[in-house]
């Protein structure tokens, strides 16, 4: 299935849990354990557990940013392999608001440099709460079991 990067990608997710295949652009980028559909506007989708591209030019600006501590409170920061390819583990919770990640809200995720290019594997929620705690597990899963490829 293709990676939100130049690479591809064989992602591994919950049985139990559903993906989109359509638009090709969303294809295997949204995990969720509820059926999902897809908005007009799919920019607009968010589910669970999500692969996407971080906005940030280089994986070195992205890890910046990410830990940036005018804009976050960093919970986790320690380096990690995603399928080979180097990787930052980051918990972090947003003081100044980011997309996707309101002020107050908390962002667990394995940041990869696929290649230069760099890709979040997420989830965004509240710090404690169970569904958060749970799909911070689907993350690791995801990041252990999946393969990603940085060509």
């Amino acid at each position: 299935m293709p990676a939100p990067a130049t690479g591809s990608a064989t992602v591994v997710y919950p049985a139990n849990w559903h993906t989109v295949t359509a638009p090709p652009t969303a294809a295997c980028r949204y995990f969720d354990p509820a059926a999902i559909t897809v908005p007009a506007d799919p920019s607009t989708l968010t589910t669970a557990v999500m692969i996407k591209s971080d906005p940030a030019a280089t994986y070195d600006a992205a890890l910046a940013a990410a830990t940036n501590p005018t804009a976050w409170n960093v919970l986790t920061n320690q380096a990690a392999t995603v399928s080979g390819l180097p990787a930052t583990l980051i918990e972090a919770t947003s003081t100044a608001g980011s997309p996707g990640v309101p002020a107050g809200s908390t962002r667990y995720g394995y940041l990869i440099n696929a290649g230069g290019h760099p890709v979040w594997i997420e989830t965004v929620g509240t710090a404690g709460d169970a569904t958060y705690t749970s799909n911070k597990s689907v993350v690791d899963l995801m990041a252990a079991e999946s393969t990603f490829s940085a060509s």
